[in-house]
């Protein structure tokens, strides 16, 4: 554009230099026109050469007038592509028409004199200039739009000005590190947090935000790639990344990026935020170290009770052996069944231990799920004395399982809807095979349980509310085991309830057979 704008400086200096050349040569020779020195035809004019002058000097200026008109139309059109190109076409040979003309004039006032050449010269004007009037109406409107559209461009330029410096002012008074980059994912803009937070000036902070020098070296290595992949595939992001601060300290964020995509669907630019989570992760890291003492030391506490709980057992049977009053038989038999629950209770937090260290083992084989659900049944009606156990069964299951891992999920539902339904008489059993599944349901008419309770029942140490309003024994650990007993078995475990109408606690396996690398 500025080169264009020296060319038309340049014409106008060129036409004003040859305007004043001819105003000076009046002004220095007086008698420029007189009879003398131009030929009769100065007769028109009486040969006053006031009048000579003034018609020659009008005649050259509005001919380089008309010339500069026409030139800079010409330029306009090849460098500027402007609209309504006919309508600069019909000026443009309007002015050239007009530029002859009047150079025409002069040479037949002062020389030779073309009066019929001059007339159809002025007769071609006549046409132009006809013809370029009548393309004005028509233009109108047509101006008018444009100008109402260059109105409205404006307007919009401006409001999106204004947006973007909201914007701006939004992101800078946000308490994270937010950042903007193109399509590719370049960064392109940061606020004023990224640069309080790394103590960098604006162009060691583009540079550095571009190359990753302020992503902690592990983490850029861990997430370069994958951050490449996602940004390609425009895909929204979050990753955990270590941030170096302007003492070089480097603190936890987690940075998500959002992609802003065109109406095509192409991603335009992204979106990014980091917000800082380090005393989050500090804490989830002290209470990861303080879960493992606690699961270290009941580990060490199991296995210690362990070992004398085992030598009592032997010796209360023992006992039971040489003694045959049926006096101490009852206390012995009540011994024993404590007993037996404070080694189920040993051993839930054995296994709980191993769950959370990931060496809960299994010894999987081919078995029938009907045999193990049955021997289950009766192992806990013998025990139980208030409850009977009605049992809807079907014939033979298929499994490929660890038979007593199996047998501990089927007791643990079966003791538990007699705990939670001491009012009751009976605890209803459906044992059910499908094509593809075995299914294991224990119905009680207890307590029941809430909505929200049931999303958290199979949970480390939950216990529902009601049950520890009414002080019934346990610690949230034997459902717990049994979920996680199920999932290494590649099944599912859910609950069915209402608040005091009982609940339905099923598990379900596959019937198919698993080969030995699902063993956990």
């Amino acid at each position: 554009m500025s080169r264009h704008i020296s060319v038309f400086n340049r014409l106008r200096i060129g036409s004003a230099i040859v305007l004043a050349t001819m105003l000076l040569a009046i002004m220095y020779r007086g008698d420029f026109f007189s009879r003398g020195f131009f030929n009769l035809y100065g007769e028109c004019y009486r040969w006053i050469p006031s009048l000579v002058a003034l018609h020659v000097v009008s005649d050259t200026a509005i001919g380089f007038a008309y010339l500069f008109i026409s030139i800079v139309l010409f330029i306009s059109l090849r460098l500027l592509h402007l609209p309504f190109q006919s309508v600069f076409i019909a000026f443009g040979a309007f002015s050239i028409c007009c530029t002859v003309t009047h150079f025409i004039e002069v040479i037949t006032t002062l020389w030779v004199p073309l009066y019929w050449f001059a007339g159809s010269l002025k007769l071609l004007t006549a046409i132009v200039s006809v013809w370029t009037a009548l393309l004005l109406p028509p233009l109108i409107p047509k101006v008018r739009d444009t100008l109402a559209d260059a109105k409205l461009a404006q307007e919009q330029s401006r409001e999106i000005a204004e947006r973007d410096e909201q914007y701006t002012a939004l992101a800078n008074a946000m308490p994270l590190l937010v950042l903007t980059g193109n399509a590719r994912g370049r960064v392109n803009f940061f606020n004023t947090m990224w640069k309080s937070y790394t103590g960098c000036n604006a162009q060691e902070l583009l540079e550095g935000l571009r190359k990753g020098s302020f992503t902690h070296p592990d983490d850029y290595h861990r997430v370069g790639a994958d951050w490449q992949l996602q940004t390609q595939q425009g895909n929204a992001f979050e990753y955990e990344l270590r941030i170096k601060r302007y003492d070089g300290a480097y603190r936890w964020h987690l940075i998500h990026m959002t992609p802003i995509y065109e109406r095509d669907g192409m991603t335009r630019q992204w979106i990014g935020t980091g917000t800082d989570i380090h005393k989050q992760k500090r804490n989830e890291q002290t209470l990861r170290e303080n879960q493992l003492r606690q699961d270290t030391f009941l580990t060490m506490v199991s296995h210690e009770l362990k070992t004398p709980l085992t030598s009592i057992q032997l010796l209360v049977s023992f006992l039971r052996n040489e003694i045959t009053s049926s006096k101490y038989e009852r206390a012995l038999a009540t011994i024993e069944n404590q007993l037996q629950r404070i080694i189920q209770l040993v051993n839930d937090l054995l296994d709980m231990s191993r769950i959370k260290a990931g060496q809960l083992s299994f010894i999987f084989a081919s078995c029938d799920a009907i045999a193990i659900a049955r021997e289950a049944i009766a192992r806990v009606q013998v025990s139980s004395e208030t409850h009977k156990l009605i049992v809807v069964c079907g014939t033979t299951a298929p499994v490929y399982a660890d038979p007593d891992r199996l047998a501990q999920v089927m007791i643990n539902l079966l003791t538990n809807a007699i705990k939670y339904s001491p009012e009751a008489d009976h605890v209803d059993i459906r044992v059910t095979v499908n094509e593809h599944s075995f299914q294991f349901a224990v119905q009680d008419s207890g307590i029941g349980m809430s909505q929200e309770a049931q999303t958290h029942i199979f949970e480390q140490y939950y216990r529902n509310i009601e049950a520890s309003h009414q002080k019934y024994a346990g610690l949230g650990i034997g459902l717990y085991t049994a979920s996680e007993i199920v999932k290494c078995h590649h099944g599912e475990i859910w609950v069915a309830s209402d608040e005091g109408q009982g609940s339905t606690f099923t598990f379900s396996l596959p019937l198919e057979k698993r080969d030995n690398a699902s063993r956990a």
